[in-house]
């Protein structure tokens, strides 16, 4: 590697429900101009720069909360790391959390999740405020983050990329498709889940500890799973309940409770 200059290392802090997995997959692969490690490779990520000799490096790593120890040791090694991050408004964030929920077989519904269950897991009320993670970006990095709204990014993609590869210095990438990566069941097919998930007596396996029948379960899930949503595009639509999946209001009570804190995140991000 040149020794008379440092490269430029940019990473990617890439949130759960923020479009993370497609940039990695889709797009950052496809830039020309950085070197761009892979995920499979980011626990060799030093090796890798020691041994290269490129001007830019770029990471990218899934967190679902920024104030990590892996985080907070890598500032510590990296504080000039220029970091990237894509923040989801949280009536939206909660909702794609939801969806997914629901897929994977649970029997609460939208006002219960958020209510209950919510504060059980990793998603907590306290860690959907955004703005800490730009507080936290700027206590443990020196350079100023490139903060983005997946707002924006569904509204504009192109514009969107645009704006990474000014922050990251390159113009050119190989041709990128902006079609979704996964795609995702419709509203009928998540009722019906979701009937199946409350009233049916065949209950999905929770997580076996035992490795002998971990990955036995996880089939049988994926295989119940899929079987559900796959019959569910054949039941008549007038035995699906015209209630929404996810009520309007409660939706709107979520941005209610967090809507100082999204508009200090777009302050932020204009200023």
């Amino acid at each position: 590697m040149n020794t008379d200059t440092r490269p430029e290392i940019f990473f990617h802090v890439g949130l759960e429900r923020t479009a993370t997995t497609f940039f990695q997959k889709k797009v950052f692969p496809r830039l020309k101009g950085i070197c761009y490690i892979k995920r499979r490779d980011h626990k060799r990520f030093r090796k890798i720069i020691a041994k290269t000799d490129h001007n830019k490096y770029l990471l990218s790593y899934e967190f679902f909360s920024i104030a990590t120890t892996k985080l907070t040791e890598f500032a510590r090694d990296y504080p000039d790391v220029k970091i990237i991050i894509v923040l989801r408004r949280q009536d939206s964030l909660i909702a794609s959390h939801y969806k997914r929920r629901v897929k994977n077989g649970t029997d609460l519904r939208f006002g219960e999740f958020f209510e209950t269950d919510i504060s059980c897991g990793r998603l907590t009320k306290q860690n959907l405020y955004l703005y800490e993670n730009i507080e936290y970006i700027e206590k443990h990095f020196h350079n100023r983050p490139l903060v983005l709204l997946y707002d924006d990014f569904k509204r504009d993609p192109e514009k969107f990329l645009k704006r990474i590869m000014s922050y990251l210095g390159i113009s050119d990438h190989d041709q990128i498709s902006f079609a979704p990566f996964h795609t995702s069941y419709n509203e009928k097919q998540m009722k019906v889940r979701l009937w199946f998930s409350r009233n049916f007596f065949i209950k999905e396996k929770k997580t076996i500890q035992s490795d002998r029948f971990r990955k036995l379960f996880h089939v049988y899930n994926r295989l119940l799973r899929h079987a559900i949503m796959y019959v569910s595009v054949m039941v008549p639509g007038f035995l699906i309940s015209e209630a929404p999946l996810i009520p309007a209001e409660d939706l709107k009570r979520i941005r209610d409770l967090y809507k100082d804190d999204y508009e200090r995140c777009k302050i932020f991000i204009d200023g």
